[in-house]
């Protein structure tokens, strides 16, 4: 400035601090007074969290454990003495973790120099992760002797409210695009749109549930995948599969299917066995894939848009909802009472502020969809299975016992019922899988834990719930272990249902199975109805 700014009289020309009572001056003719009225402000105190403190219980490998009350606005945790919780592990860095204060609950870091990042059902935590009742954070699970899992409970970060970070609500499926999915031709397509239905009705229940605890369309969604890779025949070795195609005269796999699976009324000859019996496979796979999609979507998006938005249980108008989509009745009746019950406990899972008693309930309702749905496809699945046997015996197994009188002889048909048990048998050993998002799980061994170390969830290790006990030891004799849970004879419904419920109650809380089936340009194409580009 030309004319100059003074303060007190003196000329300033840099930046200066300015006292009570100081004098500005800008140029001769312009002066400012500096005055304000000095008082003390006070801060008032953060207020204390009302109710139960949220806490933490530590559990050693060795079975020691103690909980700690959680009171301070940031908690460190470590091996170190000099921590507020110190966790006596080799798997324990000196200061492993930090938890931080967020209104009534608590935030998640990590020390930067921590050897073991916490895994919340198998996934790494990041930093600034909001911790909610019943997380279990494992340290350590490389290292069974030492493992440590740090259990956090809290009266108001409750599990049934989605954290922030989980997935925005999907649109809806509607009954209109159901119905076109079940209307598709092409059973190659088809597969991918039940796929990506199953997702799409997961994210839906999650929503109307919990993100917390997996549920069955949500398993329903890998198991529609697997089968689609079979229907593809992409478990056959390349070099076979590609044979195969071109001895068909085709050059490209999805036209080959696309044909061969619409055109399967064809003589089976020993030059196309092997053929006839992948496309009888794919057609029975593909067969329970439509069935058991076809019955279970709509009901269930259907109670998410009538009860969506309720506060507290309608028993009556449920029960009306329940009477317009099943029948009553027991299954070898004809009647759904499975799949009713199944809904009547995701729906009172809603309404439940238990952690324990909510994750029961959704097992429950879990287990009771597969108990119904395999039952439903029992014919479809033995038949599936013995189509090596079926078609190789083709003409020699007389049907009638006008053809060959001594065939049909007691000795025979015990050998002939043998012969199809062992191929049974050895396909279930080896050929049958799931594809998980992170592994593949071979349904002939024991269901493997997420974390390879704790075989359950907290909340599931020892089942309350009546009707969870009562189906659990109907199937399972080892009730809480996962030893022995692989299937011997996956054409069987018992050895069946041994290996889902404990594969069910293994992985109710791995969130990985709510990942997309499909990359997003992928999923474009599926829902208009083209085969996509790139790896299934």
């Amino acid at each position: 400035s030309s004319n100059g700014v003074f303060v007190n009289g003196t000329r300033i020309k840099e930046r200066h601090a300015l006292k009570m009572g100081d004098k500005i001056g800008l140029g001769p003719h312009v002066c400012l007074r500096i005055e304000w009225t000095e008082e003390t402000v006070l801060v008032p105190p953060k207020a204390l969290p009302t109710g139960p403190h949220p806490s933490l219980t530590i559990l050693l490998a060795d079975g020691q454990s103690r909980t700690q009350p959680l009171t301070a606005d940031e908690i460190t945790v470590g091996r170190g003495t000099e921590n507020d919780i110190v966790v006596s592990s080799l798997v324990m860095s000196r200061q492993h973790l930090r938890l931080v204060r967020r209104e009534q609950d608590y935030l998640l870091e990590t020390v930067a120099t921590a050897r073991n990042r916490p895994m919340l059902v198998g996934v790494a935590v990041p930093d600034g992760q909001p911790l909610y009742a019943g997380d279990e954070l494992v340290i350590g699970a490389d290292a069974v002797a030492h493992v440590v899992c740090l259990r956090y409970e809290s009266s108001t970060a409750v599990a049934q409210l989605p954290p922030p970070t989980s997935p925005p609500a999907p649109k809806r499926l509607t009954k209109t695009e159901i119905d076109h999915i079940v209307a598709q031709k092409n059973l190659l397509v088809r597969n991918l749109q039940i796929t990506q239905g199953y997702h799409d009705v997961a994210h839906t229940l999650g929503h109307f549930l919990t993100f917390r605890d997996v549920n069955w369309f949500a398993f329903g969604t890998y198991a529609s995948k697997t089968a689609g890779r079979a229907i593809r025949h992409e478990t056959l070795p390349r070099a076979l599969k590609s044979a195969l195609v071109r001895s068909a005269g085709y050059d490209n796999t999805y036209f080959y299917l696309d044909h061969v699976l619409a055109n399967s009324e064809q003589v089976t000859t020993p030059e196309n066995v092997l053929g006839r019996v992948l496309e009888q496979v794919s057609l029975l796979l593909s067969l329970g894939n439509l069935l058991i999609f076809r019955e279970l979507a709509w009901p269930f998006v259907d109670m998410v848009n009538q009860f969506g938005q309720d506060r507290a249980p309608r028993p009556t108008p449920f029960q009306s909802f329940l009477d317009g989509h099943f029948i009553p009745g027991s299954f070898d009746e004809g009647g759904q009472d499975w799949l009713r019950d199944s809904l009547n406990a995701f729906y009172k899972a809603r309404f439940e502020t238990d952690n324990k008693k909510r994750s029961e309930l959704i097992f429950l309702g879990n287990i009771l969809l597969a108990l119904h749905e395999q039952s439903r496809l029992q014919p479809v699945i033995e038949k599936a299975l013995a189509v090596p046997f079926d078609l190789l015996t083709e003409g020699l197994v007389p049907a009638t016992t006008q053809e060959i009188g001594w065939f049909r002889s007691k000795v025979t048909n015990r050998a002939v019922d043998f012969s199809r048990e062992m191929v049974l048998r050895a396909v279930t050993r080896m050929v049958m899988g799931y594809t998980l998002p992170h592994r593949e799980m071979k349904l002939g061994q024991d269901v493997i834990a997420p974390t390879g170390l704790i075989n359950f969830p907290q909340e599931l290790i020892l089942l309350e719930n009546p009707r969870c006990r009562a189906i659990v030891q109907q199937y399972d004799d080892k009730e809480n272990t996962l030893a022995g849970s692989g299937a011997a004879n996956w054409g069987k419904l018992d050895d069946r249902m041994r290996f889902i419920i404990d594969f069910f109650r293994s992985y109710q809380r791995d969130k990985r199975l709510f990942e997309p089936p499909f990359l997003p340009e992928q999923v474009s194409a599926i829902k208009a109805g083209h085969f996509p580009a790139g790896e299934l």
